[in-house]
Formats: structure tokens, C-alpha cells, sequence
């Protein structure tokens, strides 16, 4: 089995020449920038460029090349793609790309999912150099990195066909999970624009259309049912307590929320009942989360509490869709105060309306779920199937290909 490692040098050039000699410079060619590849590994947009804007200074390529983001985070974070679909198949990027492209013993396809592949990516890291925050995997890792290399080239494709299949389905319920984001956010606009009329289930007119419905508040105009209040007028909130790792360990029956920092456990502050949670401080800051059940949580989540005749699903879409993160304060560390969120102002329907609006958003929301659980399933099937297949652990059945005779 050990002839079959070797490094990705011994199939894919790195980093070969694009000649353009020749090309005028009206010449029509693919631009691809780092933002226009995804964490995923795919092509996610392209932009038409003539020839003489990008002819010096950036990373040429061809149809079929192989791209890797040779950069921190970039590089960590699974950023690359298949150049595929270029315009007059030429391409020119971001100089912080490697380019690979295949010989005549190697796949494309089959380079393009060993460069994905998280072995191959934490081996990169470890090889990186330069200053922090400007660390690159350099060109000759491809010549240290030794991997499986079936040595027929029907093997490499058949692998490469089977985890393509998978990216394929994640591709397309990552698209699902996109267009019910859309979908939403849409609905949100309205919703808590328009909200509904609960006579006909639908959505209410639009001021334009019946301005007879709305009246003015101090959020502009709003349906007549509704009132303009401050958030402390709908709800409690209360910055959650320190909690340290033996105390999770102890009380482990019930989940903990907050995030980083748990420290100063105080066990008479658990939580049980119907909640929203916003986080406070650090990556997290201004997330909503509903909650409900029996809990304890941290210093770095703010506990929300309803009043009367206050829906707890509509206020926490209604959180979710406020951005919260916008009134953090300027630091080292990012933080909410709960003052801040307590005193800004929205839009406050009766309480009838705000479980219908609560429940249209909710089966948005239940299908972007079911998709999301789907994307995580295949997600550890291309996981696994990489870690059996780039590695010989499991092979292929495969059919040699035939050569036409010269």
C-alpha cells in the first residue's frame, strides 16, 4: 500500500504558466476574488474582466485548474473551488491562491477533493509561515504533503464521482436553506410592517394601498391596533450568572447557555420556563436563541422574561430580526448592556396577532431546520467517506478506462 503515497506533485503541477501572449486586450476573462469561493470549496460567482485590467498582478489560470487559498483564515476555513465555467476558459484571481493542475496521470477532480479534505488542511496549517495573520502555506508543502494516489486514473475519477454526489446534495440543501433564509427575511419585513388581519389570515395591506388601516406612532406609520413601546415595557432582562466547569459537571442534567467564561457558579439562578436568550459578550454577542425547559446561564447571555399579554415566540423572532449586534459597545471584546436593548422602541401588535405572526415565521423556520439537519447528515458522510477513501482504507471497484489507439 505504500507505493500508492506520495505527494500531490507526483499528479498536479503547482502553480504552472498561463501564456496570454498573443491575447488582445479586450480579451474577455473570469475574474475570481477570495470572496467569490466558499468555505465549502465551490466557485460561488465570477466577474467578467478584459484582459488589460488584470493581466499584471494577479494569479492566472485555466479551465479545469484547481484553486487552494493559500492564506490564514482562508486557508483553515476551507476556502477553494474547481476553476470551472470560465469565460473563454481563462481566469485571473486573488494572488493569495495556489493553483494546481492536473498531469497526465492525475485527476482534476480527484486533486480538487484531497486539497478539500481536513487531513490535508490541518498538515497545510502546521506548514504555514510568516507573521500571525499573514501565515501561508508555501508552494513546496505540495511536494511534503504525501497522500493516497491510486495509480489508475479510473480509480482517482471514481473517487472523485462518489464524493462529488455527496457536494452535490450539500450543494443543493445549502440552496434549500438559503432561499428559506430569503423567504423569511421577507416575511419579517412585512410581518412586522404590516402584521395580519386575523379576520381573513392574511397579510394586512400596505399603507400605500389602505392608509385608512394605519396610524402615525413615533416608529412611523403603524396598523391601528398596534402601539410604539420601549422593550421594557414587554419584557424582563437580566444578565445571566457565572457558572464554573465543575458546577456544568455537577448539575450536567440541564443545559448551560452563554458561551465562553463560565466562572462564579451561583446555584440558586436556574431558569425553567419559556425564555429568550441573547448573547451578551464576545462571538456570540446579539444571537437570539428561544429556550425553554430548565437551564442555568451564564454572564455572557441575557435572560428575557415576558410580560402579560406578550407572545415569548414573537418577541424572540422579533429580536432575531433587530440585529442586535449594531448597539454592542466599541471594545476589545464586543459587549450588550442591558440597558441599551431595554430601551430601544418597536412595534408592539395585540397579543392574537402576535401568535400568528410568531407561528408564520416559526414553520419558515421548521423548514429551514429539517434542511439544516440534512445538510449536517451529509456532511459527516462526505467526512467519513474521505477519511476511507483519500486514504486507501477502502477502495474502489472500478472498470480501466480504454485509450484510443494513435
Amino acid at each position: 500500500m505504500s507505493d500508492f503515497y506520495k505527494p500531490i506533485t507526483a499528479i498536479a503541477e503547482v502553480n504552472p504558466s498561463v501564456s496570454i501572449s498573443g491575447l488582445p486586450d479586450d480579451f474577455l476573462i473570469s475574474f475570481v476574488g477570495m470572496a467569490d469561493v466558499s468555505e465549502g470549496g465551490r466557485l460561488i460567482n465570477k466577474h467578467d474582466r478584459l484582459l488589460r485590467d488584470v493581466k499584471f498582478g494577479f494569479t492566472r489560470f485555466i479551465e479545469g485548474d484547481v484553486l487552494f487559498a493559500k492564506i490564514t483564515p482562508c486557508m483553515e476555513n476551507g476556502k477553494g473551488a474547481l476553476a470551472k465555467c470560465l469565460r473563454n476558459k481563462t481566469g485571473f484571481g486573488s494572488t493569495e491562491f495556489h493553483v494546481l493542475r492536473n498531469k497526465q496521470n492525475g485527476d482534476a477532480c480527484f486533486i480538487y477533493q484531497i486539497l478539500q479534505s481536513p487531513d490535508f488542511r490541518l498538515k497545510a496549517e502546521a506548514r504555514m509561515t510568516g507573521s500571525a495573520g499573514q501565515k501561508r502555506v508555501p508552494s513546496d508543502f505540495f511536494d511534503f504533503y504525501k497522500t493516497f494516489i491510486p495509480t489508475s486514473l479510473a480509480e482517482q475519477r471514481k473517487i472523485a464521482r462518489i464524493l462529488s454526489t455527496v457536494d452535490a446534495v450539500i450543494e443543493k440543501t445549502e440552496a434549500a436553506i438559503a432561499k428559506y433564509k430569503a423567504i423569511k427575511a421577507g416575511m419579517m419585513r412585512d410581518l412586522f410592517t404590516r402584521g395580519i388581519d386575523l379576520a381573513t389570515g392574511k397579510l394586512r395591506p400596505s399603507y400605500e394601498d389602505a392608509p385608512e388601516l394605519y396610524k402615525e406612532s413615533e416608529l412611523g406609520w403603524v396598523p391601528k391596533e398596534w402601539e410604539a413601546v420601549r422593550i421594557d415595557e414587554i419584557a424582563f432582562m437580566k444578565s445571566g450568572e457565572g457558572i464554573t466547569s465543575k458546577s456544568i459537571f455537577d448539575f450536567a442534567r440541564y443545559p448551560v447557555y452563554g458561551g465562553n467564561g463560565l466562572r462564579g457558579f451561583t446555584t440558586t439562578y436556574t431558569h425553567d420556563g419559556d425564555f429568550v436568550l441573547i448573547g451578551r459578550q464576545g462571538a456570540l454577542c446579539g444571537n437570539v436563541n428561544r429556550v425553554a425547559g430548565k437551564f442555568y446561564a451564564s454572564e455572557h447571555a441575557v435572560v428575557v422574561s415576558v410580560f402579560n399579554q406578550i407572545a415569548v415566540d414573537w418577541l424572540s423572532q422579533l429580536l432575531s430580526g433587530m440585529n442586535l449586534n449594531q448597539y454592542s459597545e466599541a471594545s476589545a471584546q464586543p459587549g450588550l448592556a442591558v440597558s441599551k436593548i431595554l430601551s430601544l422602541v418597536v412595534k408592539r401588535p395585540q397579543f392574537n396577532e402576535q401568535k400568528e405572526i410568531a407561528k408564520h415565521l416559526l414553520s419558515v423556520d421548521l423548514k429551514a431546520d429539517i434542511e439544516s439537519k440534512i445538510l449536517r447528515k451529509h456532511q459527516h458522510i462526505k467526512q467519513a467517506l474521505m477519511s476511507d477513501l483519500l486514504t486507501g482504507k477502502v477502495r474502489v471497484k472500478y472498470k480501466e478506462e480504454k485509450t484510443e489507439a494513435m
